[in-house]
Formats: structure tokens, sequence, C-alpha cells
């Protein structure tokens, strides 16, 4: 099996590298660095504990935890991405610590991956939340480097998937030296396709530890002041064609509260230039972030175009919606604007985060609709009635206390069980 996966991703390679050619044209980050995908780097020590964290959203996730590690330990970081948007805010959110180093992961290719961990020989492997890769897992196991999946969460129809490679999952899993699940359901899935059921711990997740820090603080009362008191709506982690729906939505709002804004943050930075183009065609008065200086009250759409600054935006909104959730890609975190206790709205589409739908519909702070049209009528529903907004503060309040220290408390455990010396 593994002599096939391996054959098959060397058959690919060329077709993947033409496709990140293609990538690079919307978003040229994707040119820089490609030769780490290869293995190739300027990484000059050795001992690291590697966290692998694949994205924007595992990368935010990850960030706490990776704090703590770095309270606790002596040992040099390597956070490794996928993708550009992660390396970004993984530059912006450690860029001044010596500590820590950045690059892309290699391709899970036997040769590729095998020279990487032999360069650096890691003292653990930290793998943030579905980060499955068969030669990563197996070439960490035969060079001794203990495997770590934390904030791990396996859906029923990804467990569904996993369970038609029957023993091959159970071997890989079996590998894995330690699984901090999300939720029961995600250990139970775990086990169920051949984890050791004394490596697999229920932790929490990462993502409910959340407490506003007092520079991202600064920066909403900072904001504030630009966009003063007008009703405001955020969507955010768009998809195509959700915007669309989405400014349909506006406009009708627009109708009803002439002084609405909406703050439209597409998922993807090279989709940019695509949403700005949209909301012109749509009549929009729009100002991007990036030109922030032309707000102005008569601004109806307000384009963030940068990243890692989702979270103050939510600070300043009444309300939210988070994307990719209108259609079926599994929603998003839902999570970041809960934490700044404002109303949060979601679509019918939340495989990827169904636990977490039910926990803040059962909290009163997540409202799930079925369409753009039960989305228009739940946003006017709370504009108009402020009494909502002030209950969703202290029931948010309430919701996220038990879930403080998770970071910490996992950080120790792993300092505890693999970092001893």
């Amino acid at each position: 099996m593994y002599f096939l996966y391996n054959l098959l991703g060397c058959a690919l390679l060329p077709f993947v590298f033409i496709r990140l050619l293609a990538k690079s044209i919307r978003a040229p980050a994707y040119r820089k660095n490609w030769q780490e995908r290869l293995g190739m780097n300027n990484l000059k020590e050795t001992g690291y504990i590697w966290v692998h964290a694949v994205s924007l959203g595992e990368s935010i996730a990850a960030t706490k935890f990776i704090k703590e590690i770095l309270k606790n330990t002596e040992h040099p970081i390597l956070i490794t991405n996928t993708t550009p948007t992660g390396r970004q805010y993984i530059c912006s959110a450690f860029g001044d610590n010596a500590r820590v180093s950045n690059c892309y992961l290699p391709y899970d290719i036997t040769f590729i991956v095998k020279k990487f961990i032999k360069k650096i020989h890691p003292k653990l492997l930290i793998l943030i939340e579905t980060e499955l890769w068969p030669n990563l897992i197996k070439e960490s196991r035969n060079q001794k480097i203990p495997v770590a999946l934390v904030n791990a969460r396996l859906s029923a129809r990804s467990a569904n998937k996993y369970a038609k490679f029957g023993k091959y999952t159970k071997n890989m899993f079996q590998m894995i030296d330690f699984i901090a699940t999300q939720f029961e359901a995600d250990a139970k899935r775990f086990i169920s396709l051949g984890a050791d059921t004394n490596k697999v711990q229920t932790i929490g997740n990462l993502k409910l530890d959340v407490s506003l820090q007092s520079d991202l603080l600064k920066k909403i009362t900072s904001q504030k002041k630009h966009f003063g008191k007008r009703p405001i709506w955020i969507a955010s982690s768009t998809h195509h064609p959700e915007e669309t729906m989405i400014l349909e939505v506006h406009k009708t709002i627009l109708k009803t509260i002439p002084n609405a804004l909406l703050i439209l943050v597409p998922r993807h930075p090279e989709r940019f230039n695509e949403i700005y183009k949209l909301c012109d065609t749509k009549g929009f008065d729009t100002i991007r972030r990036s030109n922030q200086e032309g707000l102005t009250k008569n601004t109806q759409v307000f384009l963030v175009d940068s990243i890692g600054e989702l979270m103050q935006f939510y600070g300043i909104a009444n309300i939210a919606f988070v994307g990719g959730s209108l259609i079926p890609r599994g929603g998003h975190n839902i999570l970041e604007p809960a934490s700044c206790g404002i109303p949060c709205i979601f679509g019918p589409h939340m495989f990827n985060f169904s636990k977490l739908a039910e926990m803040l519909i059962a909290a009163d702070i997540g409202y799930q609709i079925q369409n753009s049209k039960q989305l228009q009528t739940k946003l006017l529903e709370i504009f108009a009635n402020k009494r909502i907004a002030t209950l969703t503060k202290s029931k948010a309040t309430k919701f996220f206390k038990p879930h403080k220290n998770i970071a910490s408390r996992l950080a120790a455990l792993l300092k505890e069980t693999f970092l001893r010396d």
C-alpha cells in the first residue's frame, strides 16, 4: 500500500507544481519558497519541537498552545504550514521570537520526508487537528520521533472514508503515540479505526480556550473610533458563491436600516480583487481595508483584504455570519465571533464543526439558518431587538468559562509525557 501511495505521489508531483503555478496567478505567495515543499530549507538547528498546522484556521487555534510550549520548555520550535495564509499568520504571530522557525511542510513522499526528518531530527512531532500523512507518521516512527495528534477531530464522514482502508488505517493510527481529541465522539471514532485506547484522551478544543488579549482589545477600541456607532454585521470566511447571496441580503437590510455596514471577509486572499469588483458591480459604496482612510458614513461594504485581523473586526461588529456554511464546505470557526460576545449565525452545512454548532445553539449564542432568506430575517430580528445582543454577551462569557486553560494543560501533558529531559 505504501509503495502504491508513493508511486502515485511521485506521478502526481508535476501536476501539483502546475497547480501551484496556477494558484500563484491569483495569489503570488504560492510562487515563493516552493523548494521547501521538496524538503529544501535553511533550517540550521536540530531537536525542534515540530508543530504542523496546515492553514490559517489551524495556525490560529495552535497559537496559544505554542506560546505555552515556549513558556514551559527551552527547545526551539519549528512550525510548518501548507498554505501561504497559514505561514503569513505564523510569521506575524512569532516573527520576532528567535526560538521559532517556520517553513512549508514537505510533500508526503518517502524520500522527501525521510531526508527532512533526518536533517532536523525533532524531539517531538505535533500534528494539529486532521493532518494525517502516512509517510510523515511512518518515517517519524522509523526515526524514533514520537508523534502527537492534538486538537484532533474526526467527523463521521471522514471516519467512513478511513474505514475503507482497513488495516492500513489501523496501522497508521497505531503509530501515533498520543491523540488528544476535541470531543468524546472523536475519541470513539479514532479508537474504532485502530488507535490504542490508552493513547487517546479527550482534552477539549483549543479553539474554546479563548481570551481577548490586551493588545487585541486596544485594536478593537481603536477600530471602533473609525467605524462609529452604526449597525454593523460581518460575513467572514466566505466562499463563492456566498458573497453574491450575502450582498443580496445586505441590499435588503439597507432598505430597513439605511446606515447598516457589512464587513466582508473572503476566505481566500486570491479572491480579494474579484470580490471588490463584485461589490462595485452590484452598486455598493465599497472600501477596502487597505484603503481604510476612505471610510465614510456612506460606506456600505467594508472589504477586509488582509490576513490575521479577523478578531478585531468581530470585536466591532454587532452580529456575525460565518461562511462556508451556505454551501457544502463544512463551515469555519464559529467560536471566534462567539468569544467576542456577539450573536453568531451559520448555515446548514456545518459538518466539519457539527458538535460546536450544537453547543453554540444549546448555549443560545449561535443560530443556524437554512438559506439566505432566513439569514436576512435573523439579521433584521437581532438588529431590532437590542436585548438579544446584551444577553448573548453574558451567555458567551458563561459558555467559555469552563474551557479556560486547555492550551496550558495540553502543553504540560506533552512536556510530562515526551519532554522530561
